[in-house]
């Protein structure tokens, strides 16, 4: 990991900010180290504070970061092993169903969350009632739009049986 560069700040500064954050008043802070409130106002609203403050924050979150990735590191397996239980064994089903779709979706199986259903209209006709050339043109028709020059596997089947 590279060398972070961090914003200099005068030490007596820093003992101001530090004061700051155990949550004493600008007076206080004043009283303690022989300043004036505006002083310490003007100190812990510089620019050179600010980005102290910044890098601080980024800091604490990146520790932060790190300890929780640490700790669901070392105890994943154990959570993982127990939403397997509850997903076999709970006795609410509601319990098991989730436990049943989380440990699906860690897997990397997404569930269907959207189902179309197209709703055809077909006109009933006893194919008993239709010749062959209509029953034939139906089954074109139902496949798709086969080119007359291709035969049908009907039509290849029904020449070779005459």
């Amino acid at each position: 990991m590279a060398h972070k560069t961090y914003t200099t700040i005068n030490p007596r500064h820093l003992i101001v900010f530090r004061l700051h954050l155990k949550g004493l008043s600008n007076t206080e802070i004043a009283s303690t180290l022989g300043y004036t409130p505006q002083n310490i106002s003007l100190i812990l609203n510089s620019t050179n504070m600010a980005e102290v403050c910044e890098e601080l924050k980024e800091d604490i979150l990146r520790a932060t970061y790190d300890d929780v990735q640490k700790t669901i590191d070392a105890v994943g397996p154990l959570l993982v092993e127990e939403k397997i239980r509850l997903a076999l064994t709970a006795k609410d089903e509601r319990v098991r169903s989730i436990s049943c779709t989380e440990m699906l979706n860690m897997g990397g199986h997404k569930p269907i969350t959207h189902v179309v259903v197209e709703e055809t209209h077909h006109e009933h006709v006893k194919l008993s009632e239709l010749d062959e050339k209509e029953l034939r043109d139906r089954v074109r028709t139902a496949i798709g739009d086969i080119k007359e020059e291709k035969p049908l596997l009907v039509d290849v089947i029904g020449e070779t049986l005459h």
